[in-house]
């Protein structure tokens, strides 16, 4: 004697299945938000735009003016 399993899934468990589904979506969202913004890599900190001041002088002699600065607004 055996039993259709697929037959006997009542609509409560069907219900219970796509809830589950629902939340381990949403739970694996979040998982990828929250890796996202506390992700310590910012590769704008290590992005190499060119030669900085240091290297025009070592190289031509030149030396770059000092940045004057601003004073506190608050």
């Amino acid at each position: 004697m055996f039993v259709d399993v697929v037959g006997d899934i009542t609509a409560s468990d069907q219900s219970e299945t796509v809830m589950c589904h629902e939340l381990a979506e949403a739970l694996a969202e979040l998982w990828r938000t929250l890796g996202r913004a506390f992700d310590s890599y910012r590769p704008e900190l290590y992005y190499m735009r060119g030669p900085g001041p240091k290297w025009r002088g070592k190289h031509f002699g030149i030396v770059a003016p000092a940045r004057r600065r601003l004073p506190n607004a608050g």
